[in-house]
């Protein structure tokens, strides 16, 4: 049996007829021998948990309300008495001795559990003469419902009346009169207020005790509270008092954003304090075997790096086998401090050069020992049931033979010949030994291929295979290999690279390196050329995604094709990114260099094809918001998943009607299809291919994305269409989610600007990448590139700075700058704070201007520049003048303020209510002193008085 049996069968006692025969029942079930799961202490506590849950008590009440709760009768609470009491046995007896001594009696726990109906029965009790007097003048003064005839039997004076004559035996006692379903008091044709006043003050009183036992015990929430936003018609007042809808010049209805608490169903558990007390010491128990042995050596073992407060703390959870959140944490917090430690303080161990190459160069002998005897051994295929691979390895042979006879004008026979003497060739372990050997000691030596191997070596398909065959290598130990799966994965990385050998140049023969030469090359070895000292930060995560699906091609929305007569070619300068030129490859469907176009092609990326005057230019797309920042959005598809997802839905959907209906439609379906095809195509959109199959991808850009964009919306529908045909199969949903979850694309993006600042300024954009941090205040410094004419889609050389965020924050602000005697000030609000003048003002005026408008204030003509988005101020001939107060002249009423060390802000607010309502003088209060303020008419301060 089971250890979830025998819980459950503990569960089940609680509906026994008493505590004892309960007891026995348990005693014996958690004493038996013959279940070894109750040897885990883990989940027996489990298993007590199980009994502290509400499900448990519910049966109990359920069981006990059975035969004793009958006719109308049921508890005075939510739980029965009976429930109350059998489940503090259980929780006395069979929970409490697994975590020590009790200080009450069983007894007094029960007291416990039931002292909400103790308490309710004394108040009861304390009443019932009250009760009894009302119902006694309720029943001599009935009130008569005029044309209403009542039996004598069902007249519910009448039924008091006989209730305390004591001549009705249904109601067991008052309490049973007051509470029962059946009671006349509680007929839903009541009307008597004084009946309704009763019932309430019982129910209010019950309601009262319930709420304690939910405070004890458990309780449910059958809905929560929540405040959210929800759109709601706008309401006003029209002249006659009426309510009615604001509507807008179209005349719709116009809607606003309110905040409205509503309830939404739940059915959560609220336990109480003593169930969340005894539910909690089973946890922090449970918690305490969920610890690790592995954590209690550690902590041991390094004790002396533990704070004695804390490994008091720790020990004590030891021994009371008792581990609550806060000891977690405690834990947590030290065993962290003790990896820090222990890593800070393990100095890595370099081995020297000299013994890696020798340790490296015996284990190369061993392990081409073992792999040439596994590859000797042909390949076993079974032509009933090939593997996928083979299928896949198949079908490219065939496909890069038709490729191969068609570009070279040849038969496909002679092809075909080819590639067998080709594979044959390679078949041989003795002709690829030595050329394997050397890309092994370029790996395992962590050497540069470029720095041992020629280019025109390096492009040989099959040296391609043979390196990435050797990065897989990695472990030193000769025996811990599979040496025929190594085999047929070496064969299929020297077909995959030599295009299933239709490649048919002469494998370069290449010498093994002496220990010398090895030693030599990893002196003076260099960092590869396309990895930068400053690692540009964005590529490396899409590197991975692209990584992650095998991307075969990369598309964007909008490209230009140029040649180099449209370009400036002295403002080329390279993206030396390895991502980024892999994206330009699987884009152009040709070997590409990235570029940014700096000078007028504002730093625009940008691949030329390798060896031609072709250039594609992705054209970027711009972000949303008042800043915004030029984007490349990229899509990298896996060519082989995407066609493999429609081939399997076209063979899972081609019995179905639906799809041969698609397929061969009727004449009428027919012209409607040919009508839905013409509409579309007027909107550039290429109806869907019905006789897809797999093919190679177009060499151009244009093609491939046009390819990529046909086979994804094909997918879409295809998928959409078995998903409605199998709604209610649970096993083909089941596959189709699978099968969606095999990306076969994923997006990419590259900021503009940041890509910029890498190139144009490697060194400086490690502040970026690398941010320092403030000595003073221990902050990370964030550092952004910055236009510095403000045209965010200007990422030229010339127009980038890599300055602090917060300078950036300026630039991106939608207050705009304003240029003053030369100096530049980024936001109207520093230009205003500079000169103390009032900000809403200055704003709300300069945003009215257009260009050529003058708009003169406080002895300054400020004018729209050309670009539309910064202002110019130059003092005009008559300057605002001088304040004078008490013989002393002041430049503005800030300097003033500031000087008398006066609320700069009151002063401005009552200038500009003086200016709005044309006045030559006002006065304002200060300190307890009072000051009036001279205007002349254009509303500048001339005295104070």
């Amino acid at each position: 049996m089971s250890y979830e049996d025998n819980v459950r069968r503990i569960v089940d006692t609680l509906c026994m007829p008493t505590v004892d025969s309960m007891s026995q029942y348990l005693a014996g079930l958690l004493n038996q021998q013959d279940a070894p799961a109750l040897t885990s202490a883990k989940r027996k506590l489990q298993g007590i948990l199980n009994i502290l849950d509400i499900s448990v008590l519910e049966s109990n009440d359920r069981a006990c309300r059975k035969d004793a709760y009958i006719n109308g009768h049921h508890p005075l609470l939510t739980y029965s008495e009976e429930a109350l009491a059998k489940y503090a046995c259980v929780i006395y007896r069979y929970v409490f001795p697994h975590f020590g001594a009790v200080e009450l009696t069983e007894e007094q726990y029960v007291t416990k559990w039931t002292a909400p109906y103790t308490e309710l029965k004394a108040q009861l009790a304390s009443k019932a003469d009250s009760f009894i007097s009302q119902l006694t003048v309720i029943a001599d003064n009935p009130v008569v419902v005029p044309n209403v005839i009542i039996e004598p039997k069902y007249d519910m004076y009448v039924q008091i009346k006989d209730f305390l004559a004591g001549n009705d035996d249904f109601f067991t006692d008052l309490n049973d009169f007051l509470f029962n379903t059946f009671s006349p008091l509680r007929k839903d044709s009541v009307t008597d207020e004084r009946v309704i006043a009763l019932v309430t003050e019982v129910n209010t009183l019950r309601a009262k005790y319930n709420k304690k036992l939910e405070a004890f015990a458990i309780k449910h929430s059958d809905f929560t509270e929540k405040t959210g936003e929800m759109h709601v018609p706008s309401k006003t007042k029209n002249k006659k008092g009426e309510i009615v809808y604001l509507k807008n010049k179209k005349g719709e209805i116009v809607y606003n954003a309110e905040k409205i608490s509503y309830k939404v169903p739940d059915d959560k558990i609220l336990y109480g304090r003593e169930m969340r007390r005894c539910r909690k010491l089973v946890k922090d128990c449970k918690s305490f075997r969920s610890l690790r042995p592995t954590t209690v050596s550690m902590l041991t073992a390094h004790k002396d790096k533990i704070s004695a407060v804390d490994w008091d703390v720790i020990s004590q959870a030891m021994e009371s086998k008792v581990l609550t959140p806060a000891v977690r944490k405690v834990i947590a917090a030290n065993l962290k401090a003790i990896k820090n430690a222990i890593k800070q303080a393990s100095a890595p161990v370099i081995a020297e050069p000299v013994d890696l190459i020798a340790n490296n160069e015996a284990f190369i002998s061993g392990f081409m020992l073992q792999l040439g005897i596994a590859y000797a051994i042909p390949v076993a295929k079974n032509p009933e049931e090939p593997t996928t691979q083979e299928l896949l390895d198949d079908a490219y042979t065939t496909i890069d033979a038709l490729y191969t006879a068609n570009t070279q004008g040849t038969t496909f026979d002679a092809v075909q010949s080819q590639q067998k003497a080709n594979e044959e060739w390679y078949s041989n372990f003795n002709n690829i030994s030595q050329s394997l050997a050397v890309c092994l000691q370029i790996t395992l030596n962590k050497l540069s291929p470029s720095a041992v191997l020629s280019e025109k070596v390096l492009n040989h398909g099959a040296i391609q295979g043979l390196l990435a065959f050797a990065k897989q290598v990695r472990n030193p130990d000769v025996n811990a290999y599979d040496y025929s799966g190594l085999s047929n994965e070496l064969r299929h990385q020297i077909q995959s690279h030599t295009d299933y050998y239709t490649e048919v140049a002469l494998l370069p023969k290449i010498e093994l390196m002496s220990n010398g030469q090895l030693i030599d090359a990893k002196d003076t070895m260099t960092a590869p050329v396309l990895i930068l000292p400053s690692l540009f930060d964005l590529t490396p995560p899409i590197h991975k995604v692209m990584a992650r699906i095998h991307a075969s091609v990369v598309t964007t929305a909008v490209v230009e094709l140029l040649s180099a007569k449209d370009i400036d070619i002295q403002s080329l300068v390279p993206v030396p990114d390895v991502t980024i030129k892999e994206i330009a490859t699987m884009l152009t469907g040709q070997p590409s260099t990235p570029y940014l176009l700096d000078g007028k092609g504002k730093g625009d990326l940008i691949f030329n094809i390798d060896g031609t005057d072709k250039y594609v230019k992705p054209v970027p797309t711009i972000a949303d918001g008042n800043y915004k920042d030029k984007t490349y959005h990229f899509r990298a598809y896996n060519w082989n998943v995407l066609t493999g997802h429609i081939h399997d839905l076209q063979q899972l959907l081609k019995r179905t009607p639906e799809y041969i209906e698609w397929q061969n439609p009727s004449k009428e379906k027919k012209e409607q299809e040919q009508e839905q095809e013409e509409t579309q195509e007027q909107n550039g959109v290429k109806p869907l291919p019905k006789d897809f199959s797999y093919k190679l991808l177009p060499k151009d850009a244009l093609s491939r994305k046009d390819a990529c964009d046909e086979a994804n919306a094909l997918y879409d529908f295809l998928f959409a269409m078995a998903e409605g045909i199998y709604a209610n199969n649970e096993e083909m949903q089941e596959y189709l989610e699978q099968l969606n979850q095999i990306h076969s694309f994923k997006d990419l993006y590259i900021n503009g600007k940041r890509l910029a600042a890498w190139v144009f300024y490697t060194e400086k954009y490690r502040l970026i990448s690398d941010p320092p941090v403030d000595a003073t205040t221990g902050k990370v410094l964030d550092y952004e590139p910055d236009h510095l004419d403000g045209d965010p889609s200007n990422n030229s050389k010339p127009n980038l700075e890599i300055k602090l965020k917060q300078a950036n924050l300026d630039a991106r602000s939608t207050s705009h700058p304003v240029i003053y005697n030369g100096h530049r000030y980024p936001t109207t609000t520093k230009y205003c704070k500079a000169f103390g003048l009032s900000y809403d003002y200055v704003n709300r005026e300069l945003k009215k201007l257009q260009l050529g408008d003058i708009f003169d204030s406080n002895g300054r003509l400020y004018s729209l520049n050309p670009d539309g988005r910064s202002y110019t101020a130059v003092d005009s001939q008559t300057k605002a003048p001088k304040i004078t107060y008490n013989g002393v002249d002041y430049d503005t009423p800030k300097a003033f303020a500031t000087s008398l060390k006066l609320n700069y802000s009151s002063l401005n607010n009552a200038l500009n209510d003086a200016r709005k309502a044309g006045e030559l003088k006002f006065e304002r209060k200060f300190k307890n002193k009072k000051y009036t303020f001279y205007l002349d008419e254009k509303g500048n301060i001339i005295k104070i008085v």
